[in-house]
């Protein structure tokens, strides 16, 4: 058995001025740097208002939680355990109904060592913890 291993992980965002230095960026995708892999990919664009801002009628409330724990701690890590998953689910199946609601981050499904089947449950995580939240209220 080998000794555990410490991993470490980060996100950065990055804005680029031109679509040739997006286009360079992208290239690096799926490779080592400083000895990490790294993974780059094109965020959905969003369009940029033209003139002035404009101050809304109502400002901005944020997410609202109910009164319940599990919903608090979703907002707070981004990570969602989700159990009583048919064997018959894939992992494509749970990236495809989560992604939905936001960029993921990582998700782990278990599969049992001795049975190759997946063992019922997996972690889902966000890379913002609001989109956790949504798919914690819409999916629960």
């Amino acid at each position: 058995m080998g000794s555990p291993v410490q991993c470490h992980r980060g996100y950065v965002f990055m804005d680029f001025s031109s679509e040739e230095e997006v286009k360079r960026a992208l290239k690096c995708n799926r490779e080592y740097m400083g000895g990490r892999f790294i993974k780059v990919f094109r965020e959905k664009q969003v369009p940029i208002a033209k003139g002035p801002l404009q101050k809304s009628a109502q400002p901005w409330q944020g997410w609202t939680l109910r009164e319940n724990k599990e919903e608090k701690d979703v907002a707070s890590s981004g990570r969602l355990f989700v159990h009583n998953l048919p064997y018959t689910s894939t992992e494509e199946d749970l990236e495809k109904l989560f992604s939905t609601y936001g960029p993921l981050s990582e998700l782990q499904y278990p599969i049992d060592s001795l049975t190759r089947k997946p063992k019922g449950f997996a972690f889902v995580t966000f890379m913002f913890p609001e989109h956790a939240v949504k798919a914690y209220a819409a999916v629960d």
